[in-house]
């Protein structure tokens, strides 16, 4: 707990700690170019009121980061600070329904110096509702918010939950040390204009539920050929995109694929950032057979979810940092190393029971974001009662894209 030990205070209901080097990168990127996350769990017999308002007053108690803003400290860091803002709610429109408020949701940015840094949309549906969550990337990861859809859940059949601690930072969970203090005085940064507004306008969400026998087949044949489902998702978003662009078809490709380090994580509910981002580059001239696509994804991405890995690149962000980067400079930086014409988070299978008492957790979606690359392919994945739910984003989807992921899957797996 050293590098917590030595920067935060603790209160009733007060706390500032410094932000770790994976979240003030986030912090600094954001200002550029926003990068938060939006997130939808569907519940089905929650009946026509359920206390949404009470249920997220709830989870602000029991996670700290959902009720904190980030200020610069006067060691010059920034520092996630607590405050009795409420996580904002409002009701979705239901002629676009939730795949158009997530839409919504990513053109709107966060100002940092404002808590909380989540919002929250409640869309009807005739027999169940989806709570949307949007979240600033500095304070959650997409499977931290699987853990608050549980929470949810439980809230919603009436159980009461407990306060949990402050997470620790990826540094401190990885066993690194956060750089030290800096003899200049604080700058005081102002919020920077969003570079990539115009095409944010043009952000949509598209979804696809595969069948769970599909999603059985997948898995296991998946294993059969030494590879995952992370691995096959990537390897069929790859040649589906291949199949129906000229540009992926012709030109090397950029494609990103989110790691999570939460494994190394001592609670695995914790609302904190455990990822790091592995960039794949493909030439137009490599394979198009599906499963050794599948197993050249898996095998570039297993070194960063060693324990060892994962902190090596945590050492390699504190680097940077440790140049006092502006967020034009950092901007600068992500768009030369994580450019890219695809993206796929896979969430991976909710480990957790998904009906308490008379509600039930019927649908994960997401997560939906932008890397700030007009026309990226942003694909979720999360498997949820033996079904994978699938979502793309993008200011230009490619037509057809899930649909052509499943073509090609169910032909590689029945």
């Amino acid at each position: 707990m050293l590098a917590l030990m030595n920067t935060a205070t603790h209160g009733a209901d007060a706390l500032t700690v410094r932000l770790g080097s994976l979240e003030e990168l986030v912090w600094l990127y954001d200002q550029t170019s926003p990068f938060h996350f939006v997130m939808g769990a569907t519940f089905i017999g929650a009946g026509t009121a359920p206390p949404w308002r009470e249920v997220l007053d709830a989870l602000q108690r029991r996670h700290p980061l959902l009720r904190v803003r980030i200020e610069r400290g006067a060691s010059g860091f920034p520092e996630f600070a607590t405050d009795e803002a409420r996580i904002p709610l409002r009701i979705g429109d239901a002629d676009i329904g939730w795949a158009g408020e997530m839409s919504r949701e990513l053109r709107r940015s966060f100002d940092h110096r404002n808590a909380p840094l989540i919002r929250a949309v409640v869309c009807g549906e005739t027999t169940s509702t989806t709570l949307l969550l949007t979240v600033h990337h500095a304070i959650a990861d997409a499977i931290a918010l699987t853990w608050v859809f549980r929470d949810v859940l439980l809230l919603l059949s009436g159980q009461k939950l407990e306060p949990l601690a402050l997470p620790v930072s990826q540094d401190e969970m990885l066993g690194n040390v956060l750089r030290g203090a800096t003899a200049k005085p604080a700058r005081t940064l102002t919020q920077a204009i969003t570079s990539d507004a115009s095409f944010r306008e043009r952000l949509q969400v598209q979804h696809r539920a595969l069948s769970r026998d599909l999603t059985a087949a997948i898995a296991q044949k998946a294993r059969s050929e030494g590879t995952t489902v992370f691995g096959a998702l990537s390897a069929a978003a790859i040649l589906g995109g291949r199949s129906l662009s000229d540009l992926w078809r012709t030109k090397a490709l950029r494609f990103l694929c989110p790691v999570s380090s939460r494994r190394h994580a001592e609670s695995q509910e914790a609302v904190c950032a455990y990822f790091n981002i592995i960039p794949l580059h493909l030439a137009p001239e490599i394979g198009s057979d599906l499963w050794d696509l599948a197993r050249y994804c898996k095998a570039a991405v297993l070194p960063a979810q060693s324990k060892e890995g994962a902190r090596e690149i945590s050492k390699q962000i504190g680097g940077l940092l440790g140049m006092e980067p502006s967020p034009a400079t950092v901007s600068d930086f992500m768009l030369a190393h994580f450019t890219s014409q695809g993206s796929l988070s896979s969430v991976g299978v909710i480990p957790y029971a998904t009906r308490a008492r008379d509600i039930e957790l019927s649908a994960i979606w997401g997560p939906a974001l932008s890397t700030g690359v007009d026309g990226e392919q942003y694909l979720g994945a999360v498997t949820l009662n033996g079904m994978l739910h699938l979502t793309n984003t993008s200011s230009r989807p490619i037509t057809g894209l899930l649909s052509r992921m499943e073509s090609i899957l169910a032909r590689a797996s029945l």
